[in-house]
């Protein structure tokens, strides 16, 4: 059990790594659910246990998206939005037994995994560009790019690093490893769309916290502060570039770079053809033909970077494919941060919000640490963090 435990979170902090040349896996690699199947097994032969009514919420979500796949027709594309789907059910429900059983993510291994990620990032960065990159299924990057230690790209390396850096704000409680993880986004990933999210979620949390001063004097003194320093440390990187059309034009930023303009185009076409189709599903692999003929009627979004198949955003390709149903995972997630939180109705939202400004962008509905998180809020008390709160008061 417990070595089941162990390779589970190996692999579900390292989702990337690929141990066979498996085709048509994609990026995210398919060990964490297949070893999450084996536990359940091994674990129902042994006990009949009840199923929490959450966990019996995914599952209705994973048998609605297989209906609506059977009905949209088969494609390579339709198998793997399920295993996505079934991902997020299986995974999640393995943790929720490990944490009933009292096992737990140490310490001493949070603080291992966020070395590892770090470490390989540095060693990217300032040694070897290439370290250790066979052990993935591709590496996407240049010299204008960040590194991307243990994921495919850059912003992979963000995301992986935005997930941990919450665990490293309520369970390690360390502002070193926190700065350390930001670090890694900001100048070893040196992804713009991480360090945009973060931006949005400084200004959410001081906006909850009614922090109106604050706000105004980091919208007034951050791009003043910002520029110079991004143009002496990093003259030649992408970041440096954005910023630039960012203070000159907002939506000319957007526009020209290839990169935001297909992200933004995700969320913007998946919510509207939500709404189009008035909450129905719009079915699984039928985003590329509705972009398709999207695309001729507007001029703002680049046709040629636009990627067709996939939707750039988690919230958004969960509405489009699934209807009104696809409320369900941010209803619980949320009902996850309010069990976490108890009564704290401030950091509560501050929380919730700032994951559903990631959620909003391109997280694989498939990465295994979304389903790890959501059972970790399940199986924590708020004590947790009111012990923090305490502590930090003190």
């Amino acid at each position: 059990m417990k070595n089941f435990f162990f390779i589970l979170t190996f692999f579900t902090f390292f989702p990337y790594i690929r141990l066979l040349p498996i085709a048509g896996t994609g990026d995210t690699q398919p060990w964490a659910i297949t070893f999450s199947f084996l536990f359940l097994l091994l674990f129902w032969r042994k006990k009949k246990a009840l199923i929490k009514k959450e966990y019996f919420y995914l599952f209705c979500v994973f048998i609605f998206s297989l209906i609506v796949a059977l009905l949209s027709g088969f494609s390579i594309f339709m198998l793997r939005t399920l295993i996505g789907y079934l991902s997020l059910f299986v995974i999640s429900l393995s943790f929720y037994h490990f944490f009933e059983k009292g096992y737990s993510l140490s310490n001493f291994h949070l603080k291992l995994i966020i070395w590892i990620w770090g470490g390989v990032g540095l060693v990217q960065r300032f040694v070897y560009p290439s370290f250790l990159s066979f052990l993935l299924p591709r590496a996407s990057t240049n010299v204008v790019r960040g590194v991307v230690s243990l994921a495919p790209e850059p912003s992979y390396y963000g995301i992986m690093c935005l997930f941990l850096l919450f665990f490293s704000v309520f369970q390690l409680r360390s502002k070193w490893f926190s700065l350390f993880l930001l670090f890694q986004i900001v100048f070893l990933a040196k992804s713009s769309l991480l360090i945009l999210i973060l931006l949005f979620i400084a200004i959410v949390c001081l906006f909850i916290y009614r922090k109106f001063l604050i706000l105004f004097l980091g919208i007034v003194v951050f791009p003043l502060t910002m520029i110079p320093l991004v143009a002496y440390f990093m003259p030649e990187t992408r970041i440096y570039s954005l910023i630039k059309l960012f203070s000159e034009d907002p939506l000319l930023a957007f526009q020209i770079d290839a990169s935001l303009n297909d992200r933004l185009s995700g969320i913007y076409f998946s919510i509207k053809g939500f709404l189009e189709n008035w909450g129905m599903p719009s079915g699984i692999d039928t985003y590329g033909a509705y972009v398709t003929e999207e695309l001729k009627h507007q001029t703002f979004f680049i046709e040629s970077v636009i990627t067709t198949t996939r939707i750039m955003s988690a919230y958004g390709a969960m509405l489009f494919e699934l209807g009104i149903v696809g409320f369900v995972v941010p209803v619980l997630f949320y009902r996850a941060f309010k069990r976490y939180f108890g009564h704290d109705k401030q950091l509560r939202w501050a929380v919730f919000l700032s994951f559903s400004l990631l959620m909003i962008n391109p997280v694989p509905i498939a990465l295994p640490v979304l389903a790890f998180l959501f059972s970790y809020l399940m199986c924590n008390q708020y004590q947790k963090t009111a012990s923090y709160a305490n502590s930090t008061a003190n």
